[in-house]
């Protein structure tokens, strides 16, 4: 009864992050996606503390968007890839972007348990999940989050993976660079 009461509040919370992401209004600054991320893998240290794991986040991303929420999508696709790659042989997450003829994503890659590609549109449906709660915990929110929190700033989501050699997903958004000016949120 315990756990199903935990597992009921965690429901209720990811509820309410997700409430936050779709009706919250946006406010655009510069913001510094490295010290975010960097934040967020913090947070995961401190509830993981015997956890293996090496991160690597690429210096200096900066996006123009709604810090809070950046955050929020930020934190759910870190804790992701923490989540699924913590039992790798040699645990990793890349955090970082790259440019292409489309313009810069930005992605959070892991060398995890992933996934098959079949079921990639079922990762961001609310409530669906490819793994067990009792082996991976979690309400099936977080990816419907992340993905509205995207698409509100105008940007889009997607992933890609391979069973047992982990998944990468990728954002994209407005690039912002330190001298454009303007607010600034880090």
């Amino acid at each position: 009864m315990e756990d199903a009461a935990k597992r009921m509040a965690r429901l209720i919370d990811d509820l309410l992050y997700l409430s936050r992401a779709v009706r919250a209004p946006i406010s655009k600054a510069s913001v510094n996606l490295s010290a975010l991320a960097d934040e967020s893998v913090a947070r995961c240290r401190r509830d993981n503390l015997d956890s293996a794991l090496t991160v690597s986040t690429q210096p200096d991303m900066r996006v123009r968007g709604d810090p809070r929420l950046i955050r929020l999508a930020l934190d759910n696709l870190i804790g992701n890839a923490w989540k699924f790659s913590a039992n790798a042989g040699t645990p990793r997450i890349d955090i970082g972007s790259e440019t292409t003829g489309d313009g810069t994503r930005f992605f959070v890659r892991d060398n995890g348990v992933g996934f098959d590609m079949l079921y990639a549109g079922k990762r961001f449906e609310p409530f669906s999940r490819l793994h067990s709660a009792e082996t991976y915990p979690g309400t099936g929110i977080g990816l419907v989050t992340v993905k509205r929190v995207i698409e509100r700033h105008g940007g889009k989501v997607w992933v890609e993976a391979e069973v047992q050699r982990g998944a990468c997903f990728y954002v994209t958004l407005q690039v912002d660079s330190p001298q454009e000016g303007g607010e600034h949120a880090d």
